[in-house]
């Protein structure tokens, strides 16, 4: 910790020291971890020659109204889920914080799985009937989204 006693920068600064204590095969496992990055960037790097390459992804493209609503689902349905899972989050620190002894007679695997399926019927009771209601409505123009999805305000 001498090390960091001698820097002058005014910014906060961090050093990576590696997984505790598996710092005798520092090296073999940095290769699985290369290998991950280097398919990471080579999966992009195919996906962006694909869009280079293929001029019919250069043009607005035409989808329709069933298509719209179901893309909104899922956008707004995993934003929804998002929460859930910080709220899960919150309640798993909580239990861990506050009674520490009894954690695992709480957090039961059922119990997890119950608080992950909960999340998914909130989604779906918060979102469908709002995407419902948008389905008998007439659209009597072309519409050109402000979006690259289907979003709400459009």
């Amino acid at each position: 910790m001498d090390i960091l006693s001698n820097l002058t920068s005014k910014l906060p600064t961090f050093l990576l020291t590696g997984i505790p204590g598996l710092e005798s095969v520092r090296a073999w496992i940095s290769i699985p971890f290369c290998c991950l990055y280097a398919i990471a960037l080579s999966g992009n790097s195919m996906i962006l020659l694909f869009v280079i390459t293929q001029q019919t992804l250069h043009e607005p493209i035409e989808i329709s109204l069933d298509t719209c609503i179901v893309q909104m689902f899922f956008l707004h349905g995993f934003t929804f889920m998002e929460s859930g899972v910080l709220v899960v989050m919150a309640f798993d620190r909580y239990v861990a914080i506050c009674d520490p002894l009894r954690y695992t007679t709480i957090l039961t695997n059922s119990r997890i799985i119950q608080m992950g399926l909960l999340m998914i019927i909130r989604t779906v009771i918060l979102i469908v009937p709002l995407l419902l209601l948008l389905k008998p409505l007439n659209f009597c123009r072309v519409n050109v989204l402000s979006h690259s999805c289907c979003y709400h305000p459009d």
